[in-house]
């Protein structure tokens, strides 16, 4: 073999040894991608307007705001890459009966409720608003119905907000993963009473504490089940 073609051959080596590490730093390199944003979430798509969105969607849909980013985190952790505030479906089917099949109906002095099998209803002492408490699975959702009954999101930006239509009433549902809440506020259940001017509205908060993120779903679906006596 002549010394011109062992050059060649030894050229061929060379080139393919050096592809083969390229494409090796590559794939590292890929994987160590994929490692950093393993825990970012890609953020629901919004729209500008609810009309837009339950027609594009067929789903009711709610106004889906993330203005809270806890230290230590990230806008893109919290809120999803591309996050945008606007209109997002509620995840409940429009008019769609079969949502949450197998539950219970739960009945209270003022309000129907539908929970999981083995959830407790139990009334609690109030002093001027009739409270009590849903429990089950580890969860306790506390609420008070009356004049006095408070929003804990408003003014507060730790909560993840949105606007939803629930028994053709307006009520704010919010979560927190930071602090771990998740509970709805309906500030006028009494429908036009306020609005005539004939006395103050009832209202409604209902609220868990201490719940994981599954839990903190778990209990706005519960959540959207209200109805209204």
């Amino acid at each position: 073999m002549t010394s011109r073609i062992k050059f060649v051959i030894l050229i061929v080596v060379i080139l393919v040894l050096a592809v083969s590490g390229g494409l090796l730093l590559l794939n590292i390199f890929g994987m160590a991608l994929v490692s950093e944003n393993a825990d970012l979430r890609v953020a629901t798509t919004t729209y500008t307007t609810q009309e837009e969105c339950e027609k594009t969607t067929g789903q009711e849909c709610g106004l889906l705001m993330c203005d809270y980013v806890p230290e230590g985190k990230t806008f893109e952790e919290v809120c999803g890459i591309g996050f945008k505030k606007g209109w997002a479906p509620s995840m409940q089917p429009m008019e769609d009966d079969t949502v949450n099949v197998g539950w219970q109906e739960i009945e209270t002095r003022n309000f129907i409720i539908s929970l999981p099998p083995g959830w407790k209803f139990n009334q609690l002492q109030g002093i001027d608003s009739y409270v009590g408490e849903f429990v089950g699975e580890g969860m306790q959702l506390i609420f008070d119905y009356g004049w006095y009954s408070g929003d804990a999101s408003q003014n507060n930006p730790s909560y993840q907000v949105t606007i939803e239509t629930i028994d053709g009433l307006e009520a704010r549902l919010y979560s927190s993963p930071a602090i771990k809440n998740a509970g709805v506020y309906f500030g006028n259940v009494d429908g036009s009473q306020v609005v005539q001017g004939l006395g103050t509205p009832n209202r409604l908060s209902l609220y868990g504490s201490g719940l994981t993120t599954e839990q903190q779903e778990l209990a706005l679906d519960i959540f959207r089940t209200i109805r209204f006596k």
